[in-house]
């Protein structure tokens, strides 16, 4: 008997405690080293994840209130927050670049809250890659493509010589733009493109293009010694941003710079603080 009121105690132990778990939470929580996702009808008190994070990345945040209220504060290890907002009563969406590598420790406090959380971990990488290839969703790439002008173009390169059955790699295609030595854009040279071309017998270059709305032509053709292309060279890039002054890099684009008689062909990079650095090709 003594056996059988035991068990009888237990179980409802922890029913107890399912029931209380139940109250302060209702909903589904989904996290690992990347992310932090959570719905919930109810969420009274704490919860956190830890995600693992390398410099230059950046933490996508993603609020939604419905009701009552949130409190977030992201942290590594004993460092100060690198963020941290109390009270939150309104959605709201945000980003949190990371300028250190390591672990960091999201906590998210509800108070009578339902609605959604979402933290993810954004490369770094990944978005200076989007954002230079950002012009392959534009009217001049879906032209490029077109098969009138890939017969156009297969002429382009033959002044260069020694280019044996060129092809466009058409994955490297960009916005092109020209800088003075100051860094300013040349404002009347602002519908520029490049995109560039391997050869079989292992010569490569690229083109710069010129598109006016309803046609495209050739500004220049020019053989190189390796692909001038971003995704080619990401790791050599990413090695020299960690000595460079740029903190959270978020946008890149290939330029040509005008400083005197040899004009500097590159990646032109910078972050929200207003530091760039100059990944130059030559």
């Amino acid at each position: 008997m003594k056996k059988y009121l035991f068990l009888s105690a237990a179980i409802l132990t922890a029913f107890s405690l399912t029931a209380c778990r139940d109250s302060n939470f209702s909903g589904s929580r989904i996290g690992d080293n990347s992310h932090l996702l959570m719905e919930y009808r109810i969420f009274n008190g704490t919860d956190s994840q830890l995600l693992e994070m390398e410099k230059g990345d950046v933490i996508n945040a993603e609020l939604v209130i419905d009701s009552g209220q949130l409190s977030v504060k992201i942290q590594k290890e004993k460092d100060d927050p690198v963020y941290e907002k109390k009270n939150i009563v309104s959605s709201d969406t945000f980003q949190v670049p990371i300028e250190e590598s390591g672990s960091y420790k999201v906590t998210v406090t509800g108070e009578k809250a339902k609605g959604s959380v979402k933290f993810e971990q954004n490369s770094g990488t990944e978005a200076l890659l989007n954002s230079y290839y950002e012009a392959q969703d534009s009217r001049a790439f879906k032209m490029f493509n077109k098969s009138i002008f890939k017969h156009l173009a297969s002429g382009w390169t033959a002044k260069l010589g020694d280019i044996e059955n060129p092809k466009w790699n058409y994955d490297t295609f960009a916005k092109y733009t020209i800088l003075d030595k100051d860094m300013n854009p040349d404002m009347e040279k602002d519908s520029l493109y490049i995109c560039t071309f391997s050869a079989e017998n292992q010569k490569c270059g690229y083109a710069v293009i010129s598109y006016d709305g309803d046609s495209l032509s050739l500004v220049r053709a020019v053989e190189t010694p390796y692909l001038f292309d971003m995704h080619k060279n990401i790791e050599g890039i990413k090695k020299e941003l960690n000595y460079s002054k740029v903190r959270s890099a978020s946008k890149a684009s290939r330029v040509q710079i005008m400083n005197g008689e040899e004009p500097i062909e590159g990646i032109y990079i910078s972050d929200n603080e207003g530091n760039h650095y100059l990944y130059n090709f030559n």
